[in-house]
């Protein structure tokens, strides 16, 4: 089992690729929603790459969120 702590560092660093790497190690249904997303999007064809970074993205900072939301209670 693994436990969440958050930090003043953890939420400071909350911008940092260690960051998200923490959040999908300690929140499962994001691990696997962050993975779903991605297994989706590189079955779309894109015209530009920039539109699949954009797509991913927005999953990803919506993950973030949350995991800064559960380190304020």
């Amino acid at each position: 089992m693994f436990t969440f702590i958050c930090t003043n560092e953890t939420i400071l660093q909350s911008g940092s690729i260690h960051f998200f790497a923490i959040i999908c190690v300690a929140f499962v249904e994001d691990r696997v929603l962050c993975e779903r997303t991605k297994r989706t999007l590189l079955d779309t064809q894109w015209d530009d790459m920039n539109d699949y970074a954009d797509a991913k993205t927005k999953v990803i900072l919506a993950i973030k969120a949350r995991a800064r939301a559960a380190c304020r209670r």
